[in-house]
């Protein structure tokens, strides 16, 4: 006889990603028509493949669809359990100011985010 009830989903630990990943994934488009790249913010392709994986765990991930499937089905996932994420206000951010602009966003959000993968 089984008596363990499984902990509420709020006292299991998540899996956390670096908030830099995640405003690459959420907000790069912008940046990227700003001059950012995702590698001025520490961000590389085996970033992107772990936080595709983290997400889905169950789905083989293709590296020749990495980046459609960032966009297409981890940034909708990320916005859903951090909306804050897609309200950031990236218009004033340039390769300037980059380090000073997400010092700022580390002190609202935190340096990490739990991700809660889709199930």
């Amino acid at each position: 006889m089984n008596n363990v009830l499984p902990l509420p989903e709020k006292l299991v630990k998540l899996p956390k990603a670096h908030t830099r990943l995640l405003i690459v994934v959420t907000r790069g488009a912008e940046l990227r028509n700003q001059g950012i790249s995702p590698e001025q913010l520490g961000i590389n392709l085996g970033h992107l493949g772990d936080l595709a994986s983290l997400i889905t765990p169950s789905v083989n991930l293709w590296w020749s669809r990495i980046f459609g499937y960032v966009d297409e089905i981890c940034k909708p996932e990320i916005l859903k359990q951090h909306p804050k994420l897609g309200n950031l206000d990236v218009s004033s951010v340039s390769v300037a100011n980059l380090e000073k602009w997400f010092s700022k966003i580390v002190e609202e959000l935190g340096a990490y985010l739990p991700i809660r993968p889709i199930k």
